[in-house]
């Protein structure tokens, strides 16, 4: 018996024709892409039945199932991970604190270059800034509005934003990733289902992040709503997806995520420039080389208020980008976490 991944197909997920692509997904045991089995049957009336356990690199497993005409079940259970330094532990975003003399965010922007991005302060003065900075301080400032318990409105950065959304994050035993976080229309607290992403350890440091891409592009559209941007995401997830390169890899053979542990307590989660560089060298470089993005997304900035006073920071960045990223040295993109 065969156990792989199913077919993702880009046009069926968005109901869109123009959405070509079609990619395999990782398979039902974590980290496999694919697993065979040697099953034996026991006949038992009109139906045979069978089970049996079963290993790969990163768990072991038992199986059991049945067979009768035209139909067959089959039951994974008991799947663990054999290297399960992460396995059974919660975490929650560290709260973010500029108060004190130490600054805290749960974000975390390492990213070194030997360009710098170049912002205009007033017609023919440019101001250069290390682009790892330049993010530090996008992620602070105060540009998402919000609602705060007393029901006044305020603005907030995207560094205390996430923090009220994603309550938690769990590392079950079987290789799921579980997020406990806030649902942004019905403001309830929600739990991900265990089959939206899987994880495995290779060794001591890194994980492989394995996604369900057809969940994960329901739920996005979902919470998208209809309008403006849903059809904008549906526009954009298959141009995104094509661009990126070894796609079809990350999608069925997991996307490598580096963790630090400061101490039994904190670990970081984050990408490093060995994926990250490649990525946006294929994705956002030609798109920012593009005199049509770049002139609505300056049209975009120009009409909204909020951002009109950061229109000159924008704009340094988009145009500053392409270079920055091609001369990047080192990256660490993520997430600091403390135990729960």
């Amino acid at each position: 018996m065969l156990l792989e991944g199913d077919e993702f197909d880009l046009s069926a997920a968005l109901s869109r024709s123009e959405a070509k692509g079609t990619f395999t997904t990782t398979g039902p045991i974590p980290g496999s892409a694919s697993v065979t089995l040697d099953i034996t049957q026991t006949i038992q009336g009109d139906q045979c039945s069978f089970s049996g356990n079963g290993a790969t690199d990163y768990c072991t497993f038992d199986y059991n199932g049945t067979v009768s005409t035209g139909a067959m079940t089959m039951n994974l259970v008991n799947v663990k991970l054999k290297n399960s330094t992460l396995a059974g532990s919660n975490w929650k975003l560290i709260n973010y604190n500029v108060e004190d003399e130490e600054v805290t965010s749960p974000l975390i922007t390492d990213w070194s270059s030997t360009e710098s991005v170049a912002i205009e302060i007033f017609p023919g003065n440019n101001m250069k800034m290390p682009i790892g900075d330049m993010l530090t301080l996008a992620t602070r400032l105060p540009l998402i509005k919000t609602v705060n318990e007393s029901g006044d409105s305020i603005t907030i950065s995207v560094s205390e934003m996430i923090g009220k959304i994603v309550k938690n994050i769990a590392f079950t035993q079987a290789g799921s990733i579980q997020a406990t976080y806030l649902e942004s229309k019905s403001k309830t607290i929600m739990v991900s289902p265990t089959t939206l992403a899987m994880y495995v350890e290779p060794s001591n440091n890194k994980v492989l992040l394995l996604m369900n891409p057809q969940q994960v592009t329901e739920t996005s559209i979902a919470h998208k709503g209809a309008g403006k941007t849903n059809n904008m995401a549906k526009a954009m997830i298959p141009m995104v997806l094509n661009m990126i390169p070894n796609a079809a890899s990350l999608l069925k053979d997991g996307i490598p995520v580096n963790y630090e542990m400061a101490d039994a307590s904190h670990a970081t989660f984050y990408l490093d420039e060995t994926l990250l560089k490649p990525l946006l060298q294929a994705t956002v470089t030609p798109i920012l080389s593009d005199e049509k993005i770049n002139a609505a997304i300056s049209d975009a900035i120009a009409k909204n208020k909020k951002m009109a006073a950061y229109s000159k920071m924008i704009q340094g960045i988009i145009k500053s980008l392409p270079a920055v990223i091609e001369n990047t040295k080192s990256m660490k993109m993520g997430l600091n976490f403390e135990k729960q």
